[in-house]
């Protein structure tokens, strides 16, 4: 009877400390949100800092610099070989702005007021069942960024950063050389285009943004593929290039609801030379009621916009109403798939 009683405790503990955790986990985004902030892992890039030396570099005080170590240090980002002195971890130096792969302008993203502010109205967007961020801000989500240039800036080098990390194995887990043309629609600043056209050496391509800037025409020409591309500005809510073999739609359809999805996807349907794909590139949520790391962006998603994390089921049925056939599910290494829709 002891130990079933042992038992019940340990449970109730344990589930308490769990909720106790989750609910304060907030206070560790932003120690990592002012880390990035402050610049401490470009400061301590390749070497070790007395607190004194880096609250200088840093322009912030000392003693409140040293508390938000400790706490840093605590969760593996900086180590401190020396009383007082610190250094970056393996994990702390992904803050740093100067490597490749840098998360620094992401963290700043998600717990910046851009982010940080909107999901505080999480359970405001339960109960209305409408975007938090539009309430918060006084403007849509895409409306706020194009308002606030250096919000903006900040974004869309995040989302770059984010997904250079898995465009190579998303181009290589699709054979893109069978194709003549190919358009990026909602592309951004062209990194999945260019590992795309890197993997297809014969194909053509077109990057289609309404944001569409001087920074993708260098990622672009930095990939050695700019001869190979063109880029055009434009609403793909209006239109989309016509004649292309296949139209891609790299984590747009997220970003809508049902009836913005299905015209974005009917314009690229309509568009297409004829056999031509439509290819969705999104996290795909499973079917049943188990945990998955797409049920915490499908909140972000809540907050932020009308749109949604959707199950293969739901894409199927939103191609199905553009006049497309779910035809493949690709799964890639980082968490996405490719969607396949052909023609119906």
């Amino acid at each position: 009877m002891s130990s079933d009683i042992e038992s019940v405790g340990e449970r109730v503990r344990s589930g308490r400390d769990l909720l106790m955790d989750l609910a304060f986990r907030s206070f560790e985004a932003q120690a990592v949100h002012a880390a990035a902030s402050l610049g401490i892992a470009d400061h301590l890039e390749g070497r070790s800092m007395g607190v004194e030396d880096l609250a200088r570099e840093g322009d912030a005080h000392a003693p409140s610099l040293r508390r938000l170590l400790r706490a840093l240090v605590g969760m593996g980002l900086f180590a401190e070989p020396a009383p007082g002195c610190f250094q970056a971890t393996d994990s702390g130096r992904w803050l740093s702005s100067g490597i490749p792969g840098s998360v620094r302008d992401s963290v700043l993203v998600a717990g910046g007021p851009l982010f940080h502010l909107a999901c505080g109205g999480l359970a405001d967007a339960v109960r209305s069942g409408s975007p938090a961020f539009e309430r918060i801000h006084g403007m849509g989500f895409y409306d706020y960024l194009a308002a606030h240039p250096e919000a903006g800036r900040l974004f869309h080098s995040a989302m770059a950063g984010h997904s250079d990390a898995e465009n190579d194995a998303i181009a290589g887990a699709y054979d893109f050389r069978s194709f003549r043309r190919v358009a990026d629609v909602g592309g951004g600043q062209g990194g999945q285009l260019a590992a795309i056209l890197r993997a297809a050496p014969g194909l053509q391509g077109v990057l289609f943004d309404r944001s569409a800037d001087d920074e993708a025409g260098r990622r672009l020409s930095e990939a050695g593929v700019a001869d190979r591309c063109e880029i055009c500005r434009g609403d793909f809510f209006e239109e989309v290039p016509r004649d292309c073999d296949a139209y891609i739609l790299k984590r747009v359809i997220q970003d809508c609801d049902d009836r913005a999805g299905v015209r974005i996807l009917k314009n690229c349907r309509d568009a297409a030379a004829p056999g031509g794909k439509v290819l969705v590139i999104e996290r795909v949520v499973s079917d049943e009621d188990e945990p998955s790391p797409g049920g915490v962006a499908d909140l972000v998603m809540m907050v932020l916009l009308p749109g949604r994390e959707r199950t293969e089921r739901e894409f199927r049925e939103l191609f199905a109403r553009a006049g497309l056939e779910l035809t493949a599910t690709i799964g890639t290494p980082h968490g996405q798939s490719i969607l396949a829709g052909e023609l119906a």
